[in-house]
């Protein structure tokens, strides 16, 4: 496991200490009399060594083997334990409810006992708020229900909180209530969002105790860096020959699996109708990724995936590029091998456009990053094709392909030139021959939906023509592999398009680029690779 270098080389002793050397004296002077005070305060900016010198006093207050003493033999338990940063921190704001459970339920409550154990008896919220970052490894919410007092647990601010004081190995385990009772289900679920939306792996998990409110109850578990299948690791569990009443892992997967009306109450997209999504992957190259200035990496796409899966969309889109900076054939391939292992129902393949006065353009103007020739772009182009379709998926059009019966309708909508609306920010809608986007200010657009204003979130950004609308109809039209149907451009426009686009189609058929039979236009293989010439002559 990764650990940060302060970690690591942390001093072990006051030798050890660089600096300080008037504070180390005094500290040392007064453990080894054990006449130590009540209380330090140590001040100033990070690095000084205010938590090394703490850390330093708890073992020379602590120690097993020499007592209380400046040099503590850090092979004791309690020293070792402050080595690691294994000690517990247990934040409970009424202390009556500790010491009755020490007193009445010492089955329980026996390990409060414990010197590695701190108890501060305090508002957890503020505790939190004022820990510092990157303290912890593990925190553990056990709060009452989101009503009166444990309300604040439940809030974006202490997940943030949270989220800021865990290293970057860190867990957090938090109560998500029972699904079972409606009340219940929905608390569970706002926690579940506020989570999600901060920590980069969420999930839930659940857990029978038959003296639980219908037996039945959730937790939440989210982290920084850890999937807690994925990175399960069993064969160092099981070495460890740690005797348990409860846990094994075969429990800890199987707990992962939610009931599908858990499922159903988790998830947010399904519940508004929605049934595919299409998740901008691009490769799996962490390196490519942030060259391009994606801001995901490859395992948060798998997370968002397999959340997909979970919750149960059975239709789903991946989009992959091919001609990107640094990205050579065995990069594509790699992506391309991963991607189709996870049998998604549809891929979408696109091809790098460089935008001028973009970072990236700047980046390849300067020379920092290096675009492939059109050759191997090509040849990118044509592997991912024929491994696809020996994968099982159908090459429907020139960038898109899918698995039978899961061709993308929205997109086919757009080819075919007919209606479809567009809900959300910046979405695009085509209407009575008129393109419209929504607006991009979010505030906007939630306040104009509130009031029942709809229109003024519409941008018309194009009222076609008639000439316009039959050249369009050609341009996306022989995007698709089927091409142009000539009897379907005569219903939509009583015009025959052989004779409308006589001069147009002449030129692309001598250059070999497109095929023209008595009911149809395609492109050829070479008008595929050449796509761009062939669409300019309908622009």
């Amino acid at each position: 496991m990764h650990i940060t270098l302060y970690r690591k080389y942390r001093p072990k002793n006051f030798e050890e200490v660089a600096g300080q050397k008037e504070i180390v004296k005094t500290i040392k002077t007064s453990l080894r009399n054990g006449k130590t005070s009540h209380a330090y305060l140590f001040t100033g900016p990070r690095g000084v060594g205010k938590t090394t010198l703490a850390r330093l006093i708890a073992k020379g207050v602590n120690c097993l083997e020499n007592g209380i003493t400046d040099e503590p033999c850090n092979r004791c338990e309690n020293c070792l334990a402050i080595n690691n940063g294994t000690f517990l921190d247990m934040v409970e704001i009424d202390e009556r409810v500790v010491r009755l459970s020490q007193k009445y339920l010492p089955f329980t409550a026996e390990k409060l006992n414990d010197k590695r154990v701190t108890l501060y008896f305090e508002d957890g919220l503020k505790f939190v708020a004022n820990c510092k970052e990157k303290e912890y490894d593990l925190i553990l919410v056990d709060s009452t229900d989101p009503i009166s007092v444990g309300e604040g647990l439940f809030t974006q601010e202490f997940y943030k909180d949270c989220f800021r004081i865990l290293t970057d190995e860190g867990i957090l385990v938090n109560q998500h209530e029972s699904p079972y009772y409606e009340k219940y289900a929905q608390e569970m679920k706002k926690a579940h969002d506020k989570i999600k939306s901060i920590f980069p792996i969420s999930k839930v998990y659940q857990f029978h105790q038959p003296t639980y409110a219908s037996g039945h109850w959730l937790f939440g578990f989210a982290s920084k860096k850890y999937n807690p299948i994925k990175d399960c690791n069993i064969e160092g569990w099981n070495k460890l020959g740690i005797k348990t009443k409860y846990y094994n892992t075969e429990i800890q997967k199987a707990c992962f699996a939610l009931p599908n009306y858990v499922k159903e109450k988790l998830e947010d997209y399904k519940e508004c109708g929605i049934n595919r999504l299409s998740i901008g992957l691009q490769v799996t190259q962490d390196k490519i990724l942030k060259d391009i200035g994606r801001i995901h990496n490859y395992e948060q796409f798998l997370e968002t995936y397999e959340a997909a899966r979970d919750v149960g969309f059975r239709n789903i889109n991946v989009d992959l590029m091919l001609g990107l900076p640094n990205q050579r054939i065995k990069d594509l391939k790699d992506s391309l091998d991963q991607i189709i292992k996870l049998h998604p129902e549809h891929i979408s393949v696109y091809s790098l456009i460089v935008e001028e006065g973009t970072p990236i353009a700047n980046k390849i103007q300067s020379g920092k990053l290096k675009l492939p020739s059109d050759e191997t772009e090509r040849n990118m182009y044509w592997y991912v094709k024929n491994t696809l379709e020996l994968n099982g998926y159908v090459h429907y059009e020139i960038s898109n392909f899918s698995k039978k019966g899961f061709e993308s309708r929205h997109n086919m909508n757009c080819w075919k030139q007919k209606q479809y609306f567009g809900f959300g920010v910046s979405a695009h809608s085509y209407r009575d021959i008129t393109r419209y986007s929504n607006t991009e200010n979010i505030e906007e657009y939630i306040k104009n939906i509130e009031s029942d204003k709809l229109e003024k979130n519409r941008i018309i950004q194009e009222i076609q023509k008639e000439f316009d609308m039959e050249k369009e109809y050609m341009l996306l039209g022989l995007r698709k592999i089927e091409g142009v149907k000539i009897n379907d451009f005569k219903s939509k426009f009583v015009k025959n398009p052989i004779y409308l686009f006589r001069n147009e189609l002449k030129r692309l058929s001598d250059e070999k680029l497109i095929t023209v039979d008595s009911n149809t236009i395609r492109l050829t293989s070479k008008g595929i690779n050449l796509a761009n010439l062939v669409w300019e002559e309908f622009i």
